[in-house]
C-alpha cells in the first residue's frame, strides 16, 4: 500500500491493514488482517459510492454469500460504517488464468505485454486441471442460479498449489432477475455476442467468455482484435481463426471452437464440457445441485489419502492439517484410525482439550506426555542426542519431563533464567528442538483433539512449530467449526509478517450420502429393515447413526440426546450418578473422584459399565484410571435431563471430591474454582482462585493467570487493601504476557484505592507501562503528575529545559559521580520510591522526548548517589551513559568515565545480571556515537547475561535488541540483520508486545525487508506499526518517517519521500532530535540522499553538498564517510570525475575505519562507474557480489536507495 503514518481503518480497528492488492475505477482491495478471525482476509472498500457502484457492490457480495464452492472465492462479511461500504473476503494469492496456463520465460511486471504471452507456451497440463476446475465452479454458480457476464483472466486467479479461484463478482446477476441496467456491461473482448448486444443472458453467455480465455490460453491471442466496438460486431457472425493452426490438441480445439460459436444454444453446456475434459462435478457442485450431502464417509478413502499425502509432503517440509468437522461428524475416528495404519513408522505424539480443563499448556500436555513415552522407549546413546541445552527451562515448563533419566540429570547442571517471558521462551525453544531431533529418528505426528477448546499459550508454540515447517513432522489439529478462543485461526498465523516455511492444509469432513449411510446402517442394524428410517432421522451423522442402529426399538425420529437419556434410564442409580459427574465435569476425571462426588463406593464397577455402554470413555493414565463422556452427544444429553438446582448440586458435590480426594499440593485449583462458581459458592471459588493464579504463574501462563485473579477480584469479599494487591498482582501478570495497557489501566484502578502519598509506587508502574507502551499523549500529563508528587517540576517547553539543563549539568559537574554506598536497609523506603519514580520516568522518556528525559535524568543520577544503593546507582549511571553518549563523539571522554564508574560499580556488585545491564548501557552509548564494533561486542555480551539472569528485564533486552540491530545494519551484516530481525518479530508478537513489535518494524530495522529486496514488506510491515504510534510527534514519529522515507527512495518515489521529510523538519526541529549527534547525523543523509535523488530540483545539489560538509564537520569517522559520499554523489550529477574520485577515497577510509563494510562496498561500486574501464568495472561487478554476500538480494536498488547515484 502507499506509504504512510495512516493506513485505512475498518471495523473500529478489527482489521489491521497490510497492504493494497488492488485498485480499480471505484473500489480498492487491500491485504488485511481480521483480529477477530486471526486470520489474513481481502478487504474491498467501495471508493465512489454512486447508487449504481453502490448496487452492483452490494450484489456482488451477495451473490456469493449463501454458495460455498472451494473454486469460487468466500465472501465474508459486508459492512457499511461512517458512509464507507465494505466487505471481507478470503484472501487468494495467485497469478491470473493467462500466466497461470501460459508462464513467463522470466520474472515480468503486474502487467505482461501481449508480445510476451504469444511468445510464452502453452502448459496444457496446467490448462486442462485449471479448465477443469474453471468449468466446475460456473456449473456450481450457475445451479445456484447466478451468472458471472464478467469473466476474464484477470478475474481468475490460481494459487502456486494449482487451486483455482474465480473472484469480482460485481456483474452476477439471478437467470431469473429483471436487471434495471443495461446489460452490455463487462469487458468487451471476453463477452458474448448476446451480451454486447444487450439481449437476454442464460449460461452460455458465460461459457463464450470460458472460450475467450481457452483460445487465448491456446494461442497466446484474443479470439478478435481491434476496437471495442469493431470486437463486438464481429462476434456476432464471426469464428476466429482455429488454435489448430497454432498446434493446439484437436480436442480443446473442438471444445474452444464450439464454445465460440455466436448462436448461444449451439454452445455446449457445463456438464458437456467436463466430459470433454474427462472430468464430471465434484462432489462440492453436486451437492448445491441437489442441497444434500455427497462426500463420501464409508472408508474414508478420500480423507485418508489427504492425510497420507500430507505425511508424505512433510519429509521435504513441515505439514499441518486442520481437520474440521462437526459433532459426531467422526474426525477424531477418521486421525486415529490413519495413525493406526502407520504402525510404529512414526512417533505420534497426542492430546486432547476439553470444555473445563484449564490446566497450563492444555493443547500441548498430552503431546508432551506422549513425547515423554516416546523417548523412554529409545537407547541411551539415542537419548542422549535429545538432551536440550535448556533443559531446565524445558522441565520448568513441562515437569513431566523429568521422567526421563538423562533428562532429569541434566536439570541439575541447566541454568533456568530468572525472568519469566525469557525462561518461558528458551522452554518453547527445548521442547521444539527435542521434537526435532527425535523426527531425525524416523517421523513425528503430532495429533491434537478438539482443539477448539484450546489455549492461547500452547498456540504461540504451535504456530511457531507450523510457521517452521520443520522436514518430518505433520501437526493434525482437530476441531470443530465453533473456533471458540480463535486459537484454531491463530495457527494459521504467520508470525512476523515474514512468509511461512510450512504448509498449512485444511481437510474438512462432511456428513454422509443417504447411499453411504444406508450401506453403514445395512452392517450395523439387527433388523435391516430399519435401515431407512434409521437414514432419514440421522441426518448423515455417523455416530447418530451407529447408535441408532445399534439400540434395538429406537423410534424412527428420535433425536440422539433423546436415545441417550434412554439407554441411560435403563442403568442403575449409581452408574447414572457416575454419569451426570462425568458429564457435568466437562473433564476428565479420576474414577476416585467422580465416584466421591456421585456418593459410590469404588465407582469401578460403575465406570466399567458405563465403558461397556458407550456411555464414557475408560483409560488408564499414569496409574489413574480416568473417566470422561464418550461424546459431547452423550454430555447434551445428560445436561438437558437436569434441571438448574440438580447441576449446581453436582458442581457442589464435584468440587468437595476434589477437596477430598487431592491434597493441598495437588488440588487442581483451577478445576475447584470453576466447580465452587457453577456450584453458586462464589467466595469459595475467589479463594482458589489466587492459588490457582499463583500456579498458572509458575508455570508461565500469564494470561490464565490474569483471568484466575479476575475471578478472584469479581467473586471475592475483600477490602480495599486486599482488592488493591489482587489488582497489582493481574497488572503484573498482564505484564508478562506483553498486555501493558491492561496492566496500565488495572494499576490505576489500584492507585486510586489509596490517598496519593501512599499510590506513588502504583501510579510509577502504571507510568512505566504507559511510556513503555508508547501511550504518549495519556503518558506525559501521567508522567508530570507522578513527579510532582514526589516534589519535582518538569519544564513546560524546550526553551525552560534547556535552562534547566545547564544549570543541572554544573550542579553535576561540581558533585561529580562519587557516593556512599549504603545498604538498602539504611535508607528511608520515601527516599528509594524517589529514585525509582525518576529511572521509570526518566528511561520511558529517553525513547519518547530525550530533551524532557535529560531533565528527569539529570534528577535521577542526583537523587541516586545521594540516596547510595547500588543496584540503584547503577540504573542512574547506566540511563547517564547513554544521555552523555546523546551528546555526540566530542563527549566521548564524559561518556567513557562514566561507562568506568558504571562498570566498577557493577562489578563490586557481582551480580551477572547487574553487569549484563552495565554492559549493554555501554554498548548503546558506544552506539550512539558510532564506535560499532566494540557497540556490537558490549550489547551481545550484555544482552546475553540479562536473558541468562535478570528477572523483569524484558523492556531492557528489548530496548538494547534495537540498537544491536542497528549496529548491524552499520556494520554491513545484512544477512544477520534480517534473519534476527524476522526472529526478534516473531517473538514479539507471540509476546504480544506491540513496543517491541513496533521498534522492530519501523526505523532502522525497517531496512531488514528493503535489502531482503522485499519493499512490499517493508511498507506492510510499516503499516501495520502506524496505529500503534499515537499521537503528537516523538521519536516514534521519527522512526517511522525514516522507515517510510527509505520505502520511498527505495521504490523511487522521490516526490513522496521529499514531501514527507519536508513536512517532518520542523517538528524534528521541535524535538530537539537534531540537537542529538547521531540523529543529526542519520537525518541529514537521509536528507541529502532524498536531494540527490531528484538532483534536478532546483538548488538540490547546492544543499546536498552543503549538508555533506556539515556531515564532515561532526569529526567521527562514520559521519564523515557519509559526507564525503553525499559530496561525491553531487559531483558526479554534475560530471566532476576528480572531485567525485576524490571524495570517494576519502569516503572508503573513513567507512571503512568506522567498520561499515557495506557502505565500503557501495563507495567501490560507485568509483568502479566513476572510473569507468575494464579495470574499474570489474572491481564493480566484484562490490556488487560482495554486497550481495553480506545479504543485500538486489545491490544496486540497495546502493540507490543508501546514496543516490546518476546512471
Amino acid at each position: 500500500m502507499e506509504v504512510g503514518y495512516a493506513a485505512p481503518v475498518f471495523g473500529a480497528g478489527r482489521f489491521e491493514v497490510r497492504g493494497t492488492l488492488g485498485a480499480g475505477g471505484a473500489g480498492v482491495v487491500y491485504r488485511a488482517f481480521d483480529r477477530q478471525l486471526q486470520r489474513e482476509v481481502a478487504i474491498k472498500l467501495l471508493r465512489q459510492a454512486s447508487g449504481r457502484d453502490l448496487y452492483r457492490f452490494k450484489r456482488e457480495f451477495r451473490a456469493l454469500a449463501d454458495i460455498v464452492h472451494p473454486n469460487l472465492v468466500t465472501l465474508h462479511e459486508l459492512h457499511a460504517a461512517d458512509g464507507d461500504w465494505y466487505f471481507t473476503m478470503e484472501l487468494v494469492e495467485g497469478v491470473s488464468f493467462i500466466d497461470w496456463v501460459r508462464p513467463p520465460r522470466t520474472t515480468s511486471g503486474p502487467q505482461r505485454t501481449r508480445a510476451d504471452i504469444a511468445a510464452s507456451p502453452v502448459n496444457e497440463a496446467r490448462l486442462r486441471g485449471a479448465l477443469i476446475q474453471l468449468v466446475d465452479a460456473l456449473v456450481a454458480l450457475h445451479r445456484a442460479g447466478k451468472l458471472h457476464r464478467d469473466l476474464k483472466p484477470s478475474n481468475v486467479l490460481v494459487t502456486a498449489q494449482g487451486r483455482l479461484a474465480l473472484l469480482d463478482f460485481g456483474l452476477v446477476a439471478g437467470m431469473a432477475e429483471g436487471d434495471p441496467e443495461k446489460l452490455a456491461v463487462g469487458t468487451p473482448v471476453y463477452m458474448s455476442p448476446e451480451q454486447a448486444a444487450d439481449q437476454p443472458l442464460d449460461e452460455a453467455s458465460d461459457w463464450y467468455s470460458v472460450g475467450c480465455m481457452v483460445y487465448e490460453a491456446l494461442t497466446g491471442k484474443r479470439p478478435f482484435e481491434g476496437d471495442s466496438e469493431q470486437v463486438m460486431t464481429r462476434k456476432q457472425t464471426e469464428l476466429p481463426v482455429s488454435p489448430a493452426s497454432a498446434g493446439a490438441p484437436p480436442d480443446l480445439v473442438r471444445l474452444c471452437m464450439g464454445l465460440l460459436q455466436p448462436v448461444a444454444h449451439i454452445r455446449p453446456n457445463g456438464m458437456s464440457i467436463l466430459t470433454q475434459l474427462g472430468s464430471g462435478p465434484s462432489p462440492t457442485t453436486r451437492r448445491i445441485s441437489r442441497s444434500a450431502p455427497a462426500s463420501n464417509f464409508v472408508g474414508r478413502a478420500e480423507e485418508i489419502e489427504e492425510l497420507r499425502r500430507a505425511l508424505a509432503d512433510s519429509h521435504r517440509r513441515g505439514v499441518a492439517m486442520l481437520v474440521k468437522a462437526r459433532s459426531g461428524l467422526g474426525k477424531s475416528t477418521l486421525v486415529r484410525r490413519f495413525l493406526r495404519s502407520l504402525g510404529d513408522v512414526v512417533y505420534t505424539l497426542e492430546g486432547r482439550c476439553f470444555e473445563r480443563e484449564a490446566v497450563p499448556f492444555k493443547m500441548l500436555d498430552g503431546v508432551v506426555d506422549s513425547l515423554t513415552a516416546a523417548i523412554m522407549t529409545l537407547t541411551t546413546e539415542n537419548i542422549a542426542t535429545l538432551v536440550p541445552k535448556e533443559i531446565g527451562a524445558l522441565a520448568r515448563l513441562f515437569p513431566v519431563m523429568r521422567r526421563i533419566p538423562q533428562f532429569s540429570e541434566a536439570v541439575a547442571a541447566s541454568a533456568v533464567p530468572p525472568d519469566p517471558q525469557e525462561m518461558r521462551r528458551r522452554g518453547f525453544t527445548a521442547l521444539r528442538g527435542v521434537i526435532s531431533k527425535l523426527s531425525r529418528l524416523k517421523p513425528v505426528v503430532i495429533f491434537v483433539d478438539d482443539a477448539h477448546w484450546g489455549d492461547f499459550d500452547s498456540c504461540v508454540f504451535l504456530a511457531e512449530m507450523i510457521h517452521n515447517g520443520e522436514p518430518g513432522i505433520l501437526v493434525i489439529v482437530a476441531h470443530r467449526p465453533e473456533d471458540y478462543l480463535g486459537v484454531v485461526a491463530l495457527l494459521k498465523r504467520s508470525p512476523g509478517g515474514s512468509p511461512r516455511r510450512g504448509d498449512v492444509r485444511d481437510l474438512e469432513i462432511t456428513p454422509l450420502s443417504d447411499t453411504e449411510a444406508l450401506a453403514l446402517v445395512s452392517q450395523l442394524a439387527e433388523d435391516p429393515s430399519r435401515a431407512p428410517q434409521v437414514v432419514a432421522a440421522a441426518g448423515g451423522n455417523p455416530l447418530a447413526l451407529t447408535e441408532m442402529a445399534r439400540t434395538p426399538g429406537a423410534a424412527a425420529g428420535v433425536k440422539m440426546e433423546d436415545l441417550v437419556r434412554m439407554r441411560a434410564q435403563r442403568l442403575s442409580p449409581d452408574c447414572q450418578a457416575m454419569l451426570a459427574v462425568s458429564a457435568i465435569a466437562a473433564r476428565p476425571l479420576s474414577v476416585e473422584i467422580a465416584a466421591h462426588a456421585a456418593g459410590v463406593v469404588g465407582g469401578h464397577d460403575e465406570a466399567a459399565t458405563l465403558s461397556a455402554e458407550r456411555l464414557a470413555t475408560l483409560r488408564q493414565v499414569g496409574g489413574e484410571m480416568i473417566l470422561h463422556p464418550a461424546h459431547d452427544y452423550v454430555r447434551t444429553a445428560v445436561l438437558g435431563g437436569l434441571d438448574t438446582e440438580s447441576k449446581a448440586g453436582w458442581h457442589e458435590a464435584i468440587a468437595r471430591a476434589f477437596e477430598a480426594v487431592q491434597g493441598p499440593a495437588q488440588l487442581d485449583q483451577t478445576a475447584v474454582v470453576e466447580h465452587w462458581l457453577a456450584a453458586g459458592y462464589p467466595e469459595n471459588a475467589a479463594t482458589h482462585a489466587v492459588a490457582a493464579a499463583l500456579k498458572a504463574e509458575e508455570a508461565l501462563a500469564f494470561r490464565r493467570a490474569a483471568e484466575l485473579y479476575q475471578i478472584a477480584l469479581t467473586f471475592g469479599p475483600w477490602d480495599a487493601v486486599g482488592q488493591r494487591d489482587l489488582m497489582s498482582r493481574k497488572a503484573h501478570a498482564l505484564v508478562c504476557a506483553g498486555s501493558l495497557d491492561e496492566a496500565a489501566t488495572l494499576y490505576g484502578h489500584a492507585a486510586q484505592l489509596l490517598p496519593d502519598d501512599e499510590s506513588i509506587d502504583l501510579e510509577r508502574l502504571r507510568v512505566e507501562a504507559l511510556l513503555r507502551r508508547g501511550r504518549l499523549d495519556e503518558a506525559l500529563p501521567a508522567a508530570e503528575r507522578l513527579l510532582g508528587l514526589i516534589g519535582i517540576r518538569i519544564p513546560l517547553n524546550a526553551r525552560a529545559s534547556r535552562t534547566k539543563l545547564a544549570t543541572q549539568w554544573m550542579q553535576m559537574k561540581l558533585r561529580g559521580l562519587d557516593f556512599t554506598e549504603r545498604d538498602v536497609t539504611e535508607i528511608p523506603p520515601a527516599k528509594l520510591l524517589v529514585t525509582d519514580v525518576l529511572y521509570s520516568v526518566a528511561s520511558g522518556l529517553a525513547f519518547a522526548d530525550p530533551t524532557l528525559g535529560r531533565v528527569v535524568q539529570s534528577e535521577l543520577i542526583r537523587a541516586a548517589l545521594d540516596a547510595g544503593e547500588p543496584v540503584r546507582v547503577c540504573l542512574a549511571l547506566a540511563q547517564e551513559v547513554g544521555y552523555a553518549a546523546a551528546a555526540g563523539s566530542r563527549n566521548r571522554a564524559a561518556v567513557e568515565a562514566v561507562g568506568a564508574r558504571l562498570m566498577a560499580v557493577a562489578k563490586k556488585l557481582g551480580a551477572p545480571h547487574v553487569i549484563g545491564f552495565a554492559q549493554a548501557a555501554i554498548g548503546i552509548a558506544a552506539h550512539m556515537q558510532g564506535r560499532w564494533k566494540e557497540a556490537r561486542e558490549q550489547l551481545e555480551a550484555g544482552l546475553a547475561a540479562l536473558r541468562d539472569h535478570g528477572a523483569g528485564v524484558r523492556w531492557e533486552i528489548d530496548t538494547g535488541d534495537t540498537y544491536w540491530l542497528a549496529t548491524l545494519f552499520y556494520l554491513g551484516e545484512w544477512r544477520e540483520l534480517g534473519r534476527l530481525t524476522q526472529l526478534l518479530l516473531r517473538d514479539a508478537i507471540d509476546r504480544g508486545d506491540e513496543v517491541a513489535q513496533q521498534s522492530l518494524r519501523t526505523g532502522r530495522s525497517n531496512n531488514a525487508w528493503l535489502l531482503m529486496g522485499k519493499p512490499d514488506e517493508a511498507a506492510a510491515q510499516l503499516a501495520i506499526s502506524m496505529p500503534t504510534i499515537g499521537e503528537g510527534f516523538h521519536l516514534q514519529h521519527v522512526s517511522a518517517m525514516v522507515a517510510a522515507t527509505n520505502i520511498e527512495l527505495y521504490n523511487d518515489d522521490v516526490t513522496a519521500a521529499r514531501k514527507r521529510l519536508d513536512e517532518a523538519w520542523p517538528h524534528l526541529e521541535r524535538l530537539g532530535v537534531l540537537r542529538l549527534q547521531q540523529p543529526r547525523v542519520e537525518l541529514r543523509s537521509l536528507r541529502a540522499r532524498v536531494l540527490l535523488a531528484d538532483p534536478r530540483a532546483d538548488g538540490s545539489l547546492r544543499e546536498a553538498r552543503a549538508l555533506g560538509d556539515e556531515l564532515i564537520k561532526e569529526a567521527t569517522p562514520w559521519a564523515e564517510g557519509l559526507g564525503y559520499l553525499v559530496r561525491a554523489s553531487s559531483h558526479a550529477w554534475v560530471g566532476d570525475v576528480d572531485a567525485g574520485l576524490t571524495d570517494l577515497e576519502a569516503a572508503e577510509e573513513a567507512l571503512a575505519g568506522a567498520g561499515m563494510q557495506g557502505y565500503v562496498q557501495i563507495v567501490k561500486l560507485y568509483r568502479g562507474r566513476l572510473e569507468g574501464g575494464p579495470g574499474p568495472t570489474a572491481r564493480a561487478e566484484a562490490a556488487r557480489d560482495f554486497l550481495k554476500d553480506l545479504g543485500a538480494m538486489d545491490p544496486d536498488a540497495v546502493a540507490a536507495y543508501l546514496m543516490p547515484w546518476p546512471g
